[in-house]
């Protein structure tokens, strides 16, 4: 929890390399005492204490920059609305975590090990659930940057918000969509790779997760600009009744389906809940969805699953992910040239980004950047 007070600081005074030298040093840390640990036999004692070390360290190593620049701060009395809006803030969020932590992540294990006798349905969906949430990681590197961004423009030019967000749904979708997709499409190699064929009948549950998860990538940038924007009350009711929904549906599809149907209700009830936060977000703020960006999509999509398919049947695991990963994003690099998915002021802000990567990498970075977007010539 402190922690929490010490990144929100740190992202605030725009100084994210205070929470990312945090992470990596925790992440250090834990992965050396989990190999401590196994070496060792301390078992899970000494995985917890490994977490418990690595959050402790994370937490000084975010705290003390922020503290600081605090402490040179003079020190101001709390306006009396101002703390009655915390409050409120405070106690919303907190609602949205038991919602989350009771609902979102926990409603299909405890229907799975109440109503499925075959305990295997269990390990089945939680596999699934582990690989679209580590696919999500990915874009959450994304998201967390770009809120970052809304937060602090709000306070400085309320006004460009919505060109801010619709940029970055954008950007998010052009993103997300080979993510996720390319996922779908390699489920049966990753599982046969990863777990053996014991798994096998979680690759049906991976495929549905993933294809349904898409969605899902927007959810933490929806919901960062709406809390920005004080409208966090909504938030709250609709994920309410989102999750209201996420119940009902695993009451439906779980019995007869098990894992298979914990994917379809997780996953229809997260469209649900992300369409409902968009819908709101533009009729308030006068978003309107990247309809263009979309449809442009499309055939760099198909040009996918067309690739990925015969790929991931033909070939075995290691061999299917190798060539087909690099082989369909060949294919929608090139569907994004075709299709023009890219303008010219998408090309500056991505040569805004290479200066913030190795120097060996900026090389191929600018060839790929020229080829999504070619420079206009200079008359």
């Amino acid at each position: 929890m402190i922690d929490c007070v010490s990144t929100a600081a740190n992202t605030a005074a725009e100084d994210p390399a205070a929470n990312v030298l945090g992470s990596v040093i925790s992440s250090v840390v834990y992965a050396a005492g989990v190999g401590l640990s196994i070496l060792y036999g301390w078992g899970v004692i000494g995985v917890a204490g490994a977490l418990c070390c690595s959050r402790t360290i994370e937490m000084f190593v975010r705290l003390l920059p922020a503290l600081r620049w605090v402490r040179a701060l003079e020190l101001a009395p709390l306006p009396p609305e101002l703390g009655r809006r915390m409050f409120v803030f405070s106690r919303q969020g907190l609602l949205l975590m038991i919602v989350g932590l009771v609902v979102w992540d926990r409603s299909e294990v405890i229907f799975l090990k109440n109503f499925v006798p075959d305990a295997r349905q269990l390990a089945f969906y939680s596999v699934a659930i582990a690989l679209t949430e580590g696919t999500l990681s990915l874009i959450r590197v994304l998201t967390t940057a770009i809120s970052a961004t809304i937060r602090v423009q709000y306070g400085r030019d309320k006004d460009s918000l919505s060109r801010i967000m619709l940029t970055s749904m954008r950007y998010l979708t052009i993103f997300a969509v080979p993510l996720y997709l390319g996922l779908t499409m390699l489920c049966g190699p990753v599982i046969r790779l990863l777990y053996g064929s014991a798994y096998i009948p979680a690759i049906p549950v991976l495929a549905i997760a993933a294809a349904l998860g898409i969605t899902k990538g927007f959810l933490p940038l929806i919901q960062v600009f709406l809390q920005t924007t004080e409208q966090q009350g909504f938030v709250v009711r609709w994920m309410v009744i989102s999750a209201g929904i996420n119940v009902l549906l695993d009451w439906v599809f779980i019995s007869h389906f098990a894992a298979v149907g914990a994917a379809v209700a997780n996953g229809l009830a997260q469209v649900v809940a992300i369409a409902g936060l968009w819908a709101y977000t533009a009729k308030r703020s006068g978003l309107v969805l990247p309809v263009r960006t979309f449809m442009a999509l499309v055939p760099g999509t198909v040009a996918m699953v067309l690739v990925l398919w015969p790929i991931s049947i033909m070939f075995k695991p290691v061999a299917a992910i190798c060539v087909g990963a690099p082989t369909a994003l060949a294919v929608y690099f090139a569907i994004l040239r075709l299709m023009k998915v890219l303008r010219i002021e998408d090309r500056d802000r991505l040569h805004q980004i290479r200066y913030t990567m190795p120097s060996r990498a900026r090389g191929p970075f600018d060839v790929a950047v020229d080829f999504l977007v070619p420079a206009v010539p200079q008359k």
